[in-house]
């Protein structure tokens, strides 16, 4: 099984407005199961009041079925994300991703910007490159606190999924 590491530096924005005295994570996704040519990107989302949710029945499906709404509005714990665009997304794709990148420790790097705050799930797909896309692994991981500065790194387990579950998974 081929495990792919993929460090990152993650900060969130809540409210829609750029934090002062922001707070960063960095964050690594160990991927299991997926070569590069599995993944088209890596969909990474974070959740306000995270132990409402567990990992399990978050990672069973796509996200997007969990956090959007029967009318078609959004759950207002998911947090938007400022994207490499400098726009407010629901979720952070970043533009000019590489799968091929995903080797060994030394990775790639996504950049997030992230208020402090307590209580946030992080929740990471990886998604196919074909058409429809498709949800190839997934993963999450709670974060208690986040301080203003950079906090101490955590790594986020992310499994293949033995079923791909059948939905259009991008969130933005």
């Amino acid at each position: 099984m081929r495990r792919l590491f993929l460090p990152a530096l993650l900060c969130a924005l809540s409210c829609g407005s750029a934090p002062e005295g922001g707070g960063g994570v960095p964050v690594g996704l160990d991927i299991h199961g997926l070569t590069p040519q599995d993944i088209g990107t890596v969909q990474i989302a974070v959740l306000a009041h995270g132990n409402s949710y567990t990992c399990a029945t978050l990672t069973d499906t796509c996200l997007r079925s969990a956090v959007l709404n029967g009318d078609g509005t959004w759950n207002p714990d998911l947090l938007q994300l400022k994207g490499d665009d400098g726009k407010l997304h629901r979720s952070y794709r970043p533009a000019n991703f590489d799968p091929s990148q995903l080797t060994g420790a030394s990775g790639a790097t996504l950049n997030l910007s992230l208020s402090p705050g307590t209580n946030f799930l992080v929740v990471v797909e990886v998604l196919s490159p074909n058409d429809p896309v498709e949800v190839q692994a997934s993963g999450c991981l709670p974060v208690a606190q986040l301080d203003s500065g950079v906090n101490k790194a955590v790594t986020i387990q992310v499994q293949a999924k033995a079923v791909v579950p059948t939905c259009e998974p991008r969130i933005d």
